[in-house]
């Protein structure tokens, strides 16, 4: 099993690339994709969204996006995602939860790791997020 500092020795100071999904560079989604995977999980990418498609196709990303999540209010267990309001509420941010205070992240300083209750997260938390395949695969 991965433990919290295998993710966090893996991609600790990786820098931040706009629509970055490898090693050399990597945005906020890019890593919480890349974690997913080394936990064995493949997800859904957001990359190709633009908000000039049609409505059929963009609510076709977002009902196959969302079929993977449950929304919680806090972290269910360690991995669990969160996402954060910009300055107009709409998400812009994300990261994944290595602890109870804990999340690391990809930002404009690079992946770093953050404290949850710092005042420039905690007010901008949208929800946290639990992949709901992680579940069936706790059952078998």
């Amino acid at each position: 099993m991965i433990t919290k500092f295998d993710i966090v020795n893996k991609y600790l100071g990786i820098p931040y690339v706009h629509q970055g999904r490898e090693l050399n560079g990597l945005d906020c989604y890019g890593l919480i994709a890349r974690i997913y995977e080394d936990l064995g999980y493949e997800l859904f990418d957001i990359e190709g969204y633009d908000k000039n498609w049609s409505f059929e196709k963009r609510n076709h990303l977002l009902v196959n996006y969302h079929r993977q999540w449950i929304r919680c209010k806090e972290p269910r267990m360690l991995f669990d995602a969160v996402l954060f309001k910009g300055t107009k509420n709409p998400v812009n941010h994300g990261g994944v939860m290595i602890d109870d205070t804990h999340f690391i992240h990809c930002c404009k300083q690079g992946t770093i790791v953050s404290r949850i209750t710092e005042p420039k997260w905690e007010i901008r938390i949208e929800s946290f997020y639990h992949l709901k395949e992680r579940d069936i695969h706790d059952t078998n």
